[in-house]
């Protein structure tokens, strides 16, 4: 008897562990997801705001509640820690005033109250993702590298078309400033890494060039107001960052 239940630990304690683990795992991944999705909605209402004729970008907003509600929801049956459950609690709350916003015709204050609301959406979201944090591989670490390379270069969008289409904010400007600093410091990360598939060196460089056009636009110093432009580089930048975060997921 006493074997039997030596066998029983043994086997069902790490199967539990692992399940506690791929729970962690889950949540981080969906806390990623959900600040992109923030930053997505926070972006093409600016464009909405500055482009009301742009139709297709109502779809787009509806596309990323729906997206930010469905991440939510995975969070929330995921999670036990209870400052994290509040949180979630004053999330639902935000995310009905989204809502109620886009019900309503763009304007410049529901403009800068989406701002606001996407930051406490990351800051939230940072905090919950601080519980469940776990040692990670080498390509791990790069995947987490890619993945943070993604949220920043959202961020960066979103800054630099509030500063164009609101106009000038100290805060916004030093926000755009950090968020520029720590994706060039992922970007050194990424280059260091020796990619050896072709398809994966041309994304690279792909990424290479795209954040070149970015960088120039926005140090332009100009009158030059090309909200539309940003948005489209900052956009094939995130897709070519998915696809080296999918080689990274395989490798590990």
């Amino acid at each position: 008897m006493k074997y039997r239940l030596f066998i029983t630990i043994i086997f069902i304690l790490p199967l539990s562990l692992w399940g506690a683990l791929r729970g962690d795992i889950k949540i981080l991944e969906a806390s990623e997801n959900i600040k992109l999705n923030i930053n997505n909605f926070a972006i093409d209402y600016l464009l909405l705001y500055k482009f009301p004729h742009k139709r297709y970008l109502k779809k787009e907003l509806k596309k990323d509640l729906m997206l930010l509600s469905k991440n939510m929801q995975e969070v929330s049956q995921l999670t036990d820690d209870k400052k994290s459950k509040r949180l979630l609690r004053f999330f639902a709350y935000q995310f009905s005033t989204l809502e109620d916003i886009l019900n309503k015709t763009p304007n410049e204050k529901a403009s800068i109250e989406i701002l606001d609301i996407s930051e406490s959406f990351i800051e939230g979201f940072n905090f919950i993702s601080s519980k469940h944090i776990y040692n990670f591989s080498y390509e791990e670490q790069m995947l987490t590298n890619i993945k943070i390379m993604e949220e920043r270069i959202k961020e960066i969008s979103k800054y630099y078309l509030s500063l164009k289409i609101i106009g000038n904010d100290k805060n916004t400007e030093k926000k755009l400033e950090q968020s520029i600093k720590i994706f060039k410091e992922k970007f050194t990360k990424m280059n260091n890494y020796i990619y050896k598939d072709p398809n994966i060196i041309k994304t690279k460089q792909r990424i290479d060039s795209l954040w070149l056009i970015s960088q120039s636009l926005i140090n332009d110093k100009s009158e030059n107001k090309l909200p539309m432009i940003i948005d489209t580089t900052s956009e094939n930048i995130g897709q070519s960052l998915e696809i080296l975060a999918i080689y990274h997921s395989k490798k590990q």
